[in-house]
């Protein structure tokens, strides 16, 4: 089926022409499309058949005999899911939303209209995409005065591609990996050394065909240097200089963080002052279920955040499996295996089996950490949307999430302790009174 554009033609007595979209449409997954076609010269339409096909005209979405709908033909993946539209029949307009798409959607549509002496149609493609999470820009202490930055992305259809360039535009990276998850979409991600400060933002983009997911960083001269906590960390999103990992004055920060029992799966056992969680081993309690509790082993803090910054402390002493972070208040809560990862509204730091220490961002990425934490520190910005993890034992910064999707959503701090391994007494994740003055 031709998709090249009609050039004007004189149209014989008792014919028409079919005018419909003349470029690819785009749509991404879970909204709504209109197709639309009209006929030249302008007629009612109302005692002529029209058809919206898939492919080919058995191939059926939607058929109008004398003004009115009819779907006994329609084909079953369709059903439900088309609208007609008589905005402007008697003026040879028509035209069918096609709801929720899906990925399968992708392909060629068309329209088709007869009299009883002439008929003609018009066809076009639908591109159908998902437009990924906004990127996610990370930066890790490499070397002497060097910088990692690993800029991940996830949630991407059809197959992304990612640049990221200094100020002036030039390329600071060629090479990226793209992996393709149980849902069919795309993860991207790729990283580079900075081997000095840069002049301006380094701008990270991600786009499929028209489609375009942006963030921008500036390290600053400071992350370069060592400093009491081994170095700072400065991040200056669009126009903003966010101070996030130096460590200094974070206790100004500090906020009463208390655990909200009703939240806590059945395995777990949450202290009177609500300050400990212990995973239960073997006892279950026998508590009732409600819609704020957990099916996965979990456990949120009673306070949500949804504004400025607020810091916290959790000891996890010798225990050795566990995730600590934040998360939306709204997220999955029935879901009993959740990936803890930003595009589901996680952003954790997990510890496993002895030194394994790792984040999900958007999938696993192991840390490499110089001394184990018996205490660990997190730094929440809803005004900047970061999220920063600190060792207190060692005054380090752990890891940055930059450009969480907070976007005004209440955020609680999330904790979820795990068994030790086999044989061992599983300790409780505490929740520290008093922050250290870092």
């Amino acid at each position: 089926m031709s998709m090249v554009k009609k050039p004007f033609l004189v149209i014989p007595t008792g014919q028409f022409q079919v005018i419909g979209p003349d470029e690819p449409i785009q749509a991404l997954v879970g909204e709504d499309v209109i197709f639309s076609c009209h006929v030249l010269p302008k007629k009612s339409l109302e005692d002529m058949e029209v058809r919206f096909f898939r492919d080919k005209l058995s191939s059926v979405l939607s058929l109008i005999k004398d003004g009115k709908e009819e779907n006994e033909r329609q084909m079953q993946e369709y059903q439900g899911r088309t609208q007609f539209v008589q905005d402007a029949i008697t003026e040879g307009r028509v035209s069918l939303k096609l709801k929720k798409i899906t990925f399968s959607d992708s392909g060629i549509y068309g329209c088709w209209f007869s009299s009883q002496t002439f008929y003609q149609e018009h066809t076009w493609e639908l591109h159908v995409a998902a437009l990924g999470s906004s990127p996610l820009i990370s930066l890790e202490r490499y070397g002497d005065r060097e910088v990692l930055l690993i800029c991940q992305s996830s949630g991407w259809f059809p197959r992304p591609e990612i640049q990221c360039k200094n100020h002036q535009g030039q390329s600071l990276s060629s090479d990226f990996k793209v992996n393709t998850g149980n849902n069919g979409l795309f993860d991207i991600q790729t990283s580079f050394i900075i081997q000095e400060p840069p002049i301006g933002d380094i701008l990270c983009s991600i786009h499929i065909r028209d489609l375009r997911q942006e963030s921008r960083v500036r390290v600053a001269d400071q992350f370069f240097q060592r400093s009491p906590w081994n170095y700072a960390l400065f991040i200056m999103m669009a126009i903003f200089v966010i101070l996030v990992a130096s460590g200094i004055l974070l206790h100004r920060y500090q906020v009463e963080v208390t655990l909200d029992p009703e939240t806590a799966h059945h395995i777990l056992h949450v202290s009177e002052d609500c300050k400990k969680v212990t995973y239960g081993d073997t006892e279950v309690l026998d508590i009732p279920e409600t819609e704020k509790r957990f099916q996965s082993r979990s456990v949120v803090a009673s306070q949500g955040f949804s504004l400025e910054e607020f810091y916290w402390e959790v000891e996890v002493g010798e225990k050795n499996r566990w995730y600590l972070g934040v998360c939306w208040d709204k997220v999955d809560r029935k879901n009993k295996d959740p990936e803890l990862s930003p595009a589901n509204g996680y952003w954790v730091l997990g510890r496993w089996n002895q030194t394994e220490h790792f984040t999900f961002a958007p999938s696993r990425q192991a840390l490499t950490l110089q001394v184990q934490p018996k205490q660990v520190g997190i730094f929440l910005s809803c005004k900047y949307e970061q999220v920063s993890f600190y060792n207190v034992t060692d005054k380090s910064h752990i890891y940055t999430f930059t450009g969480c999707d907070f976007n005004g959503k209440i955020i609680r701090p999330y904790f979820r302790p795990r068994s030790n391994e086999i044989n061992e007494h599983s300790p409780p994740l505490i929740i520290c009174t008093k922050v250290s003055e870092l």
